[in-house]
């Protein structure tokens, strides 16, 4: 009798969990203000209020910025580039303007500023440099970029340097010099209330090894180790992506995996990695107690609670042959491209969607 009586009670739970699950997929795919068809072929760079900014290749090979209004349902082009090369397709927001660094077929590089409101597009910055992809950061309503030139003989500079609107010139703030096998580079660098944080590659005739130096203003402040696994991995894989976020940090190296790290007060302990980690560009600024993290070709979400550091898994009840491309946010949405799987060859989008952060994943998990 008992034993009936559990065989029921599991038939039960997994009827609902099941039901449950349709019911979100249902939701999911149905709902119109969750899914944007007409984004299918675009990616999406940055969130600004009810518009979704984004990019895409025309047939021809142009390189296409434009915006999507969720509003009203339509997208305008609004920038065209014949002469694009390169960029790191990684976009700031501040005041509402969205800055993204691209390097022409010329290897002229241009941080671009995209006023949503105007659906406009300038080039604000110009200057030609070594390194084909330029890295962006916003503070204060400026934003950084980090620069690198490398001259004859063995000889380089990595710059920051900070753009504030005025003049259309930027002003270097911090520098390091490599020469002839001695020196230092800044490998990646990241902003995060009021502080500038550099990775630093130090090399010399015997080692190579990686800090991270915290900067107030051009004042160094704190250099902060990292154990020595992570650091090995950063030293011998290159770095792709670097953020601070409170006490954690976000590494991805070129290899696609991606660390996300705390600091214990000692060192960088490495707290979670796996491959395809992604930290979802622009989330956490509303909302300052999560960082959002994605797995790219899964359909895991990742929300990182940095007051009490639970690492939390929302996996997306996505259909067959879909995953996560990419996502970006603002502070209360999240766009997400969803992977067709299917295509092996194009790899294509083949569906945008929208969620709210607050009801639709925070919630969730709590």
């Amino acid at each position: 009798m008992n034993k009936n009586r559990v065989l029921h009670a599991i038939i039960i739970c997994v009827a609902f969990a099941l039901t449950l699950s349709l019911i979100l997929l249902h939701i999911l795919r149905g709902n119109g203000s969750r899914r944007i068809g007409n984004l299918n072929d675009y990616t999406p760079l940055a969130v600004v209020n009810d518009n979704i900014v984004y990019n895409y290749f025309g047939e021809d090979g142009t390189f296409v910025i434009g915006c999507y209004d969720t509003a009203s349902r339509t997208e305008k082009d609004c920038y065209f580039e014949d002469n694009f090369y390169i960029s790191s397709g990684v976009s700031v927001e501040t005041d509402n303007l969205v800055y993204l660094p691209i390097t022409l077929t010329n290897g002229e590089h241009n941080l671009l500023e995209i006023d949503v409101k105007n659906q406009c597009v300038t080039s604000v910055l110009k200057e030609h440099n070594s390194y084909p992809i330029d890295t962006v950061a916003a503070m204060d309503g400026d934003v950084y970029m980090l620069s690198t030139n490398i001259f004859g003989n063995d000889i380089e500079e990595s710059v920051i340097k900070k753009y504030s609107g005025e003049n259309n010139n930027a002003v270097q703030i911090i520098k390091k010099d490599y020469n002839h096998g001695i020196g230092e580079r800044i490998i990646a660098f990241s902003c995060y209330e009021n502080k500038i944080y550099i990775l630093v590659e130090y090399i010399n005739e015997n080692d190579v090894c990686c800090r991270i130096e915290k900067y107030d203003n051009q004042k160094r402040i704190e250099t902060i180790n990292l154990e020595k696994t992570l650091e090995r991995d950063i030293c011998n894989n290159g770095i792709v992506q670097f953020y601070c976020i409170g006490d954690y940090v976000y590494f991805r190296d070129y290899t696609d995996e991606g660390y996300i790290g705390k600091n214990t007060g000692a060192k960088i302990e490495n707290y979670f990695n796996t491959t395809g980690l992604r930290i979802v560009n622009g989330s956490g600024r509303g909302m300052p107690e999560y960082q959002l993290f994605y797995v790219r070709r899964t359909a895991d979400l990742y929300a990182l609670n940095l007051k009490d550091g639970r690492l939390t898994l929302k996996t997306l009840p996505l259909s067959k042959n879909e995953s996560i491309r990419g996502a970006v946010a603002n502070n209360d949405i999240i766009c997400i491209s969803l992977l067709d799987e299917s295509d092996e060859e194009t790899f294509t989008t083949r569906d945008t969607l929208v969620l709210d952060i607050e009801n639709d994943i925070i919630e969730c998990i709590d």
